[in-house]
């Protein structure tokens, strides 16, 4: 493929990166010099995502997934960093493939758009113009390293120096009475360097008693200062209330399984 290039500036030539340097009188192109200047772009726009978490999984923007029952996911649109790519996400609704247990989870969906499907001079179609993105996905075994539908955000990834805390862990709080995690999604809780502390995670409640909403207890420095009250989803469709007192202890109202995904400041 040849054609005459005559432009004196390109966007990439404002970053300090690897770039084609372009002459005026009729540089010939070829389909490696266009791979060259789509690698230098990539290359560069990984290393600045990488720089904030190398190893982890997160929502760069937008991405906000809701769950209008138990086994339906509501997402917006946005941007992730998903296994080195940073991907599109559109607006979508997935319904799981399983029951409420089954991990739902981002991945990489190809397709191609029907604008790219060139005829060759050598004869025959392709298509040459691959979208790449991100769709929540459901499945009994998640992948390693999945992002979760409530997994890692940057902004609160920016400002978090404390780890999960992963409730009925070594270590960790214990869970009171009948309660337990979900396998696939487990309580688990942490604090911002601006002192909000975020719980998250599917609980379940294995007992018959509806009066025993004690779920944990938090510790000392995640205690708020005065009572939080927020609600969640329920089993059932249901609203419940999750109920933070001064003395750490996280109850539920009424207990049945629920949905946590909240937060609240210490300030």
């Amino acid at each position: 493929m040849n054609i005459k290039l005559q432009a004196k500036h390109l966007i990439y030539n404002y970053i300090d990166m690897n770039r084609l340097i372009t002459y005026i009188g009729g540089l010939p192109l070829k389909l490696n010099d266009l791979n060259f200047i789509q690698d230098a772009v990539k290359s560069v726009l990984e290393g600045v995502v990488k720089g904030f978490a190398p190893s982890v999984n997160f929502k760069i923007s937008g991405c906000e997934v809701l769950k209008s029952n138990e086994t339906t996911y509501v997402c917006s649109s946005g941007w992730i960093f998903l296994n080195g790519e940073i991907l599109f996400v559109k607006e979508h609704t997935k319904v799981s493939s399983g029951d409420k247990d089954t991990p739902c989870f981002f991945k990489l969906s190809t397709s191609y758009n029907p604008a790219g499907r060139k005829v060759f001079k050598k004869g025959g179609t392709k298509d040459c113009y691959q979208i790449r993105e991100a769709v929540l996905e459901t499945s009994v075994t998640a992948p390693v390293g999945a992002l979760l539908w409530n997994g890692n955000v940057l902004k609160d990834w920016l400002r978090i120096e404390d780890p999960w805390h992963e409730v009925g862990a070594v270590g960790e709080p214990v869970f009171h009475s009948s309660w337990t995690s979900n396998v696939f999604q487990k309580l688990k809780f942490r604090k911002t360097r601006d002192n909000i502390v975020f719980i998250t995670g599917y609980t379940c409640y294995n007992g018959s008693d509806v009066l025993l909403p004690l779920v944990f207890t938090l510790p000392e420095a995640y205690r708020p200062r005065q009572m939080v009250n927020r609600l969640c989803s329920g089993a059932g469709d249901n609203i419940v209330r999750l109920h933070i007192e001064t003395n750490g202890a996280v109850n539920v109202y009424p207990a049945v399984d629920f949905d946590a995904d909240i937060s609240y400041s210490l300030d």
